[in-house]
């Protein structure tokens, strides 16, 4: 669960100037070479979480042995704060 889950770019957050795909595997995909049945669900529409389904994941949730939430501050957008 969670928008992290399978968004290599946005798992390094701002720490790497540039991300090679090619050299990363995002926590998804790492899980379903070790298991062999692995639902996602982003739970959010973004990293800002503007869009929260908490019906998808109250589901998922419930139907799982387990669950893995990747969560973090990814690449966040720039935000504009007005006063």
């Amino acid at each position: 669960m969670g928008p992290l889950s399978d968004d290599v770019a946005a798992m390094f957050g701002n720490y790497a100037p540039r991300v090679q795909a090619r050299y990363s595997t995002s926590p998804l995909d790492g899980l379903r070479k070790l298991a062999d049945i692995v639902d996602f669900v982003p739970g959010c529409n973004d990293i800002l979480c503007n869009k929260y389904d908490s019906e998808a994941v109250g589901i998922a949730a419930a139907q799982a042995d387990a669950v893995v939430v990747c969560l973090g501050n990814g690449k966040q957008p720039s935000v504009l704060i007005s006063k």
